[in-house]
């Protein structure tokens, strides 16, 4: 398991949820914020991304992360504001800022059950 606050990805069943409410993602989506939440408040450039996920640093296109990262944050954003923790940083890539995370005060942990 990963979590920020209340954000948790539960690795082995591939779900995602906010405060125990169930966010269902497409797989790239899911993949993203798992490297997200492995690298909290580090800047991943879209490169890093793209060959972290695609496995390949010229697989697709730079601005498709920029599409993958908008339904990210969406799809966690109704959910007490889960979006808002993932931040651009113009001109570089993104980060997971924990300090966004909902239930604010605790950071990205490895969950072990």
């Amino acid at each position: 398991m990963l979590q920020c606050g209340d954000i948790r990805l539960d690795l082995d069943a591939y779900e995602v949820s906010v405060a125990g409410e169930p966010v269902q993602l497409y797989l790239r989506e899911l993949e993203i914020l798992e490297l997200l939440l492995r690298n909290p408040n580090r800047v991943l450039r879209r490169e890093e991304i793209i060959a972290a996920v695609w496995g390949s640093p010229n697989a697709v296109e730079e601005r498709t992360i920029d599409v993958h990262i908008r339904r990210l944050r969406q799809h966690l954003g109704g959910k007490r504001g889960a979006g808002e923790a993932i931040v651009t940083v113009r001109g570089v890539g993104y980060k997971l800022d924990a300090r966004r995370c909902p239930a604010a005060g605790r950071t990205p942990h490895r969950v072990d059950s």
